[in-house]
């Protein structure tokens, strides 16, 4: 018996109920996971924004791209973007992850349930 197993054995719950009330509860966040979707899209865009602006300042004594894109990297405007471009990943990450898991949690519950009631049918 796994751990999350151990658990809902001890809760006044069947795991049929707990996926329908984790769904509930999914479906009821639709626009928190959607706000941190855009969330998402408008940090890239700012970073793609800031990096675009920084490249147009560039000093005129930097020629090669290795040294422009060094600089840019060094900007304190460019590093900010990046440190939000990476919490708004992760924040979208963690929040898609969770829904996976439950799908797969969903799709293996109706699998086994499904292989439950053939293997009854087939044993009358």
């Amino acid at each position: 018996m796994t751990s999350f197993e151990k658990w809902l054995s001890e809760q006044d719950t069947t795991l049929s109920q707990w996926i329908d009330n984790e769904l509930w509860k999914a479906y009821e966040n639709r626009t928190r996971y959607g706000d941190l979707r855009g969330l998402q899209a408008t940090a890239d865009d700012t970073l793609k924004t800031e990096d675009a602006i920084l490249r147009e300042n560039v000093p005129k004594d930097l020629k090669t791209v290795a040294d422009v894109d060094a600089w840019v990297r060094q900007q304190p405007g460019h590093k900010s973007a990046v440190e939000k471009k990476k919490d708004k990943y992760a924040a979208w990450a963690t929040a898609e992850m969770a829904m996976k898991v439950l799908y797969a949690m969903k799709d293996k519950y109706q699998t086994d349930a499904k292989a439950a009631r053939e293997m009854e049918r087939a044993h009358r």
